[in-house]
């Protein structure tokens, strides 16, 4: 406000009302476009041109970014703690480039949560760090070394699947073996279907372990042989989940 006198006098902004010449929610979908979509600053500069006629230097993009990065940071924190202390969870990783670098991508996820993070390795000490070290929490993924430690080792059923799956493709004496895994387990998943309990009686009865009959007790306890450091029973990994809902005996959408 300029007042007769000529001084001009400005109010405080209200809480929460960032400062500067951009809102929360242009804030929000440059770090979306970043983030999320992986787009490079001219797109950016060129996408809010087009979609909001703003002139947004490529410098302030960045500096938009790192702002962004700092508000969710105490998020991130919380949804990490989170997938910790959640009973299941599910992990895996891919490849990845940082900066030119290779580096990995690594995603924990709870039916609720995910939370991405960015390493420069796939090597066990960043896998414990994301769904924690506790004993009893069932730790959904692939059979990866990094995984080994886990002690409560669910299995990706969509990686057994699909390893069922070629062994059929594959036309030869394990055809058959791979036909009745796979038979196996779309009989296991129907049974399965959550009772609103966030249970699997169905599935309990049906993988009693030293069940004589079915697929399961006649060819997943012998499959791969693995070094002394890893010798345990891999039909134990298949069952980790049957006290949980059914969706969590699946990986895939942290594979996505």
């Amino acid at each position: 406000m300029r007042s007769g006198c000529g001084a001009t006098t400005r109010a405080d902004l209200p809480p929460g009302v960032p400062s500067g010449p951009f809102g929360p929610r242009l804030r929000a979908i440059l770090a979306m476009f970043a983030g999320s979509y992986r787009l490079a600053k001219r797109p950016i500069q060129q996408l809010v041109s087009d979609l909001f006629g703003l002139d947004v230097s490529l410098g302030m993009i960045s500096k938009l970014e790192r702002r962004a990065a700092e508000v969710l940071e105490p998020v991130i924190g919380e949804v990490a703690a989170a997938i910790v202390a959640a009973p299941s969870a599910y992990i895996d990783e891919t490849s990845w480039t940082e900066a030119n670098a290779k580096a990995w991508l690594w995603v924990g996820q709870t039916d609720e949560l995910t939370l991405f993070t960015i390493a420069d390795n796939r090597g066990a000490d960043v896998a414990r760090s994301i769904p924690g070290t506790d004993k009893a929490k069932v730790a959904i993924s692939d059979r990866f070394p990094s995984y080994d430690w886990i002690e409560q080792h669910q299995y990706c059923w969509s990686h057994l699947r699909r390893d069922f799956q070629a062994m059929i493709d594959r036309q030869d004496e394990g055809s058959a073996v791979g036909s009745d895994l796979l038979g196996a387990s779309n009989r296991l998943f129907p049974c399965g279907t959550s009772t609103g309990t966030g249970r699997w009686p169905g599935a309990r009865s049906w993988a009693t372990p030293g069940r004589s009959a079915g697929a399961s007790g006649r060819h997943l306890t012998g499959v791969h042989p693995a070094p002394a450091r890893r010798r345990r029973r891999p039909a134990g990994a298949c069952w980790r989940a049957r006290s949980t809902c059914g969706p969590s005996s699946k990986c895939g959408t942290s594979s996505r």
